[in-house]
């Protein structure tokens, strides 16, 4: 069904008379921030230097299609992983990842709360222009979704050492409450003999897009990625247990489940952009930008220069001490964001690419 409207709503955009702005688009945009520890070995084996700090995500967005006037129609594919945790639980992973001795006789919490979710599907958008003054525009997208991947839930409890290591009698107490939803387990499910197929979800999600200008020198921008969405995933396989063991002495409790739930509704995550310029002179002007999501609020600020329908701009995000740079002009852009001059070592990185032709 969802291939049938997509292919009715392209041949009717493809029937509508042409406009010189008319022709194809792509856009790729990524950020992601590690607190703890530098992001390419957040994602490996937890090597490098330990910062402390209790957030992680990843997010992408990939869009191309087709713009006929006013109207776009075309592919989407988003990517969002965000993650919450305890900095006792960051530290503790930290030190089983590297074979380090445990902080001994202190009860440590264990905390981690994840929403990860893949989707892929057709986006169809309009733009209105809301006033003349100010060129005043809303663009609103409507997305179609399949979610391909999910993880969701929570880890709760705390743990205190009694050894020089993480083996079983080296652990005075362990408490952990563990309730999430997957794709694919992540705590060694299948030794229980756990291999149940991955769930299937279809979905929605409202995108909004305003631009304007206060005045002849204050420009303006804000852009809601996922204002309203859901994924509807049918026989999701989900882990509940509750543990508890005094793993020195061989003392076990463990009460739970692993099962099938037939339905359940995922909140796709929001994110926040907005912009503000403001014209020093003809060519030059000061920006500055917000970027948020539910974990986090990133603010940056600096100077650009515009010339012959390019510009050029150059800011800094003070909270993670990363550098932001953007080039572009008329119908190309770039943008490149990092902490560290090493990809290798940056907890904080993005990156964004767009394009159009026209016809």
């Amino acid at each position: 069904m969802t291939k049938r409207l997509f292919c009715f709503i392209a041949l009717s955009l493809l029937a509508l008379p042409g406009r010189a702005d008319d022709g194809i688009y792509f856009m790729a945009d990524a950020d992601s921030y590690a607190a703890p520890i530098a992001i390419k070995a957040f994602i490996t084996g937890w090597h490098g230097s330990l910062h402390g700090g209790d957030t992680a995500f990843a997010d992408a967005d990939v869009e191309s299609g087709l713009r006929l006037g006013s109207n776009s129609v075309g592919y989407v594919w988003r990517y969002d992983y965000l993650l919450d945790f305890s900095p006792q639980t960051a530290a503790i992973y930290y030190e089983y990842k590297n074979r380090l001795t445990p902080m001994p006789q202190q009860l440590q919490s264990l905390s981690i709360d994840v929403n990860h979710v893949e989707t892929r599907g057709m986006q169809f958008a309009h733009e209105f222009q809301l006033r003349e003054a100010g060129d005043w525009r809303l663009r609103a997208a409507v997305n179609l979704l399949k979610g391909t991947q999910l993880t969701v839930g929570t880890l709760d409890g705390a743990a205190q050492f009694s050894g020089p290591d993480f083996k079983p009698d080296s652990i005075a107490s362990l408490e952990a409450d563990i309730d999430y939803r997957y794709s694919h387990p992540a705590l060694h499910e299948q030794d229980l003999d756990w291999f149940p197929p991955a769930p299937e979800g279809d979905g929605y999600g409202l995108d909004v897009d305003l631009k304007g200008d206060f005045s002849a020198r204050t420009h303006a921008s804000l852009s809601v990625r996922n204002a309203l969405g859901y994924v509807y995933w049918k026989d999701v396989p989900a882990t509940r247990y509750d543990l508890s063991c005094q793993c020195s002495v061989s003392e076990y409790d463990a009460t739970g489940q692993l099962q099938i739930d037939r339905r359940y509704r995922q909140t796709l995550p929001r994110q926040e952009h907005a912009s503000l310029h403001y014209d020093l002179s003809p060519h030059w002007y000061a920006a500055g930008d917000i970027l948020g999501n539910p974990l986090v609020t990133f603010a940056s600020a600096g100077l650009g220069h515009q010339q012959g329908g390019g510009h050029e701009e150059l800011r800094l995000e003070p909270q993670t001490r990363s550098l932001i740079v953007e080039a572009g002009y008329k119908t190309c852009g770039l943008r490149w964001q990092a902490d560290r001059v090493d990809p290798a070592e940056a907890r904080r990185f993005g990156l964004s690419l767009y394009g159009e032709l026209a016809w």
